[in-house]
């Protein structure tokens, strides 16, 4: 008695949004192609569409795409917008199908897709950092909204020093979750050999697994 036992109901001219191609949820800034991936799910072969793209809430470009051969039912097709340029900061990408084969597409519950995309700030090398205050140009991702870096007091040598920490001691047990401090990008095209060099201090508390992983990103691309 399952409805999952009936074929889905398939609709005239209902092109949906498949997948975001680019961006993904961390660019480097610089020229970026967006593009999407989009499926034929309707009845009716597609020979045009028409998608808007906004970023941050503003029209940027509605373009009109053609398919030589058309698109068959169940057909997928990827379609890239004009190069635009990424500037640092947090951004949100929103296509949106608003015509299919010249009419209303048949389902609108799959004609839009978003995504948040973090662009980095840069850096002239070499630099240091000592944490005195949290670094504007560096940055910190909270996927779980839980407990993340903070900037604290780590008295040593100096009462006043200061650090980078993370509660793992009162931060809930579950795994796979990953708190990230990000650097700004940094050029070393014209750097012959680079070295990475930092102070750490950890306590690990009886049977948990947490730790601290360095990544080094070429892409600005984590996925």
């Amino acid at each position: 008695t399952s409805p999952g036992l009936e074929p889905p109901v398939a609709f005239p001219n209902d092109l949906g949004i498949r997948n975001i191609t680019a961006p993904r949820s961390t660019q480097c800034a610089g020229i970026l192609t967006p593009a999407i991936e989009v499926r034929n799910y309707g009845n009716n072969e597609i020979d045009t569409t028409t998608i808007n793209l906004k970023i941050d809430g503003s029209l940027v470009q509605q373009k009109n795409f053609s398919f030589a051969s058309g698109l068959d039912t169940l057909d997928i097709n990827t379609l890239t917008f004009d190069d635009l340029t990424l500037s640092q900061g947090s951004h949100t990408f929103e296509y949106e199908i608003q015509q299919v084969n010249d009419t209303i597409d048949g389902q609108p519950a799959n004609n839009k897709k978003a995504v948040t995309v973090f662009v980095p700030d840069s850096i002239s090398v070499p630099f240091a950092e000592d944490f005195s205050t949290f670094p504007a140009a560096w940055s910190i991702r909270n996927y779980d909204n839980d407990f993340t870096w903070q900037l604290r007091n780590a008295p040593n040598t100096n009462f006043s020093n200061t650090a980078m920490f993370i509660n793992f001691y009162l931060y809930y047990d579950s795994p796979a979750q990953i708190d990230v401090l990000y650097t700004p990008v940094m050029n070393l095209t014209n750097v012959e050999t680079a070295y990475f060099i930092f102070d750490v201090a950890y306590a690990q508390y009886d049977g948990s697994e947490d730790g601290l992983k360095v990544f080094v990103l070429t892409d600005c691309e984590p996925d």
